[in-house]
């Protein structure tokens, strides 16, 4: 079952990337069906973008799902 991610988490996820040089922010949505995240995509960077939040996450025990090209869902 997918572990559920706070707004403090995201927003410490969004540090995290702002930290590593990466001029995006991963955005929560939420609703009856489950969490979803996404991020304004930044073209070439996108891998780095996959692997800061995936590094992020995983120090909290939380697996991430890519599911498009810049958008993800915990597992």
């Amino acid at each position: 079952m997918a572990r559920i991610v706070s707004t403090f988490e995201v927003e410490d996820c969004n540090r995290a990337l702002a930290q590593a040089g990466l001029p995006t922010r991963v955005h929560l949505h939420d609703a009856c069906g489950g969490q979803f995240f996404s991020w304004d995509p930044l073209g070439e960077r996108d891998a780095e973008v996959r692997e800061t939040a995936e590094y992020f996450f995983s120090n909290k025990g939380i697996k991430l799902e890519f599911v498009g090209d810049s958008s993800f869902r915990t597992r």
